[in-house]
């Protein structure tokens, strides 16, 4: 069993070339071989990754304030009595923040049904067909969790800042809705 191919391979390099056998070869690894090409495609694909990534965050934040923000704007007379009944302001918006980290829970666990248990796994059975190679679909936990948590500090502040805007109105003119 191969513990480490690249070790293998620079044993054998270096084989070859303690054999004499560079006086009319070159002798290099695969990874020698190959050049940058691999490497630029693959930095590619990464940045695509980021963009696309990127993207998704923003359309998850901004489809979140707007959940958030439409919620509390119809319910401004119901929040301008909570407020004249006692409840804390920073109450309300804490409910709101939680609301929006609900929705992005619900959004998080569809997500990574279909990913990890759809998309992942076809794309595995059938691979993209490149001119140079096949693609596959390959997503490690650990970046998919960085971006969840960005996900989620991103719901967290688009859940806080309508319902900012929205409790801070005097409660008089949110009761009569003015």
């Amino acid at each position: 069993m191969i513990e480490n191919p690249l070790v293998e391979a620079t044993a054998f390099k270096d084989y070859y070339i303690k054999a004499g056998y560079t006086k009319e070869n070159t002798v290099e690894i695969w990874s020698e071989a190959i050049g940058t090409a691999v490497d630029d495609v693959n930095d590619t694909m990464q940045a695509l990754g980021d963009i696309i990534g990127g993207i998704g965050l923003m359309v998850g934040g901004i489809t979140i304030f707007i959940l958030i923000f439409v919620n509390a704007v119809s319910k401004r007379r119901f929040i301008g009595i909570l407020k004249a009944s006692g409840i804390n302001t920073g109450s309300i918006i804490l409910s709101y923040v939680f609301q929006g980290l609900w929705y992005t829970m619900i959004a998080i666990g569809i997500g990574l049904i279909i990913l990890y248990g759809f998309l992942v796994p076809y794309i595995d059975r059938n691979p993209i067909d490149f001119p140079f190679a096949d693609g596959i679909l390959y997503v490690p936990w650990d970046y998919v969790f960085a971006r969840l948590l960005v996900l989620v500090v991103v719901s967290m502040v688009s859940g806080f800042v309508p319902a900012y805007l929205i409790a801070r109105e005097n409660t008089l003119n949110a009761i009569l809705g003015r």
